[in-house]
């Protein structure tokens, strides 16, 4: 993208046989009442860097790994290609921002993550 925009990749969890859904922590687990462990992220990515070869995938990956401690590639399945490419201005996404000519844009890729703690 242009010097207006972020150009990027995110990724929708699936973690057991459930959808990871919630607001973004430092900490990525917790311990739910039932016993069993759940990684809380409301959108799992980030912009696409130099070191990722301009493939939104890589930085997918180098982004999980960073940001969810104790998961290693082994325990990550992503889809091959984008499930789907989103744009969007960030005047249409935050009232607060009307006058900004920020965009994103951003390829999704199905994710699951087998790691159990």
């Amino acid at each position: 993208m242009d010097d207006e925009g972020v150009f990027g990749a995110e990724g929708i969890v699936i973690h057991g046989d459930k959808i990871v859904l919630g607001m973004q922590k430092p900490k990525r687990w917790y311990q739910l009442k039932n016993g069993e462990t759940a990684s809380i992220v409301k959108t799992l990515g980030g912009a696409v860097e130099e070191e990722d070869n301009k493939s939104t995938r890589n930085a997918l990956i180098r982004e999980i790994l960073e940001e969810v401690k104790g998961i290693t590639t082994n325990d990550i399945k992503m889809s091959r290609k984008p499930v789907f490419t989103k744009e969007i201005k960030m005047k249409d996404l935050n009232p607060y921002e009307k006058n900004s000519d920020l965009k994103m844009k951003a390829d999704f890729y199905l994710i699951e993550i087998s790691r159990f703690f």
